[in-house]
């Protein structure tokens, strides 16, 4: 993303609509970032870090879950 367009909220738009959906469906949103400084805005959309992985040099991938509403 364009960096003079960060903190705009397309992004967190984006995430409520697809949170939305998966509410209505009752189903469980997951998702693995790689960027450490994401899990703060994953964390503010209420997903929980349930994990760290690494395989041989890769980024560190930290898995976050958010139950359905």
């Amino acid at each position: 993303m364009d960096p003079a367009r960060q903190g705009g909220g397309a992004g967190a738009a984006l995430m409520t609509h697809s949170l939305e959906r998966c509410d209505a469906e009752h189903a469980v949103a997951y998702l693995e970032s790689s960027n450490p400084r994401n899990v703060a805005f994953y964390a503010r959309l209420s997903f929980v870090a349930v994990g760290r992985m690494q395989v041989g040099d890769s980024p560190v991938l930290t898995a976050m879950r958010r139950p359905p509403r």
